[in-house]
């Protein structure tokens, strides 16, 4: 039991050295200045997840653009938005 509880301790041990070395590679990248941050090993879920990222980014972006000039069509054609006529449309269909 004590032999187990000290491999365990010594894992941990292990890691939180681990820790503090990455601690201090990011203090020291963000001290440097972003070009540094350039060269550092990136993990490949930290790449897929800035990627992801930006894919969403660029979406959003078309979306509100999109979101945009559909309200200024309507404003400007006084037109109802596309729920109301949908609803208008359900009523003349149940009589």
């Amino acid at each position: 039991m004590a032999e187990c509880m000290a491999a365990r301790l010594a894992a941990q041990e292990e890691q939180i050295r681990l820790l503090s070395g990455e601690i201090s590679s990011l203090r020291d990248g963000l001290s440097q200045g972003l070009d540094a941050c350039v060269g550092a090993k990136v993990s490949p879920e930290l790449e897929s997840l800035r990627t992801e990222n930006e894919k969403l980014r660029y979406r959003l972006l078309h979306l509100r653009r999109a979101l945009k000039e559909e309200l200024q069509k309507q404003e400007k054609g006084g037109k109802a938005p596309e729920k109301h006529q949908q609803s208008k449309t359900n009523r003349r269909s149940r009589t």
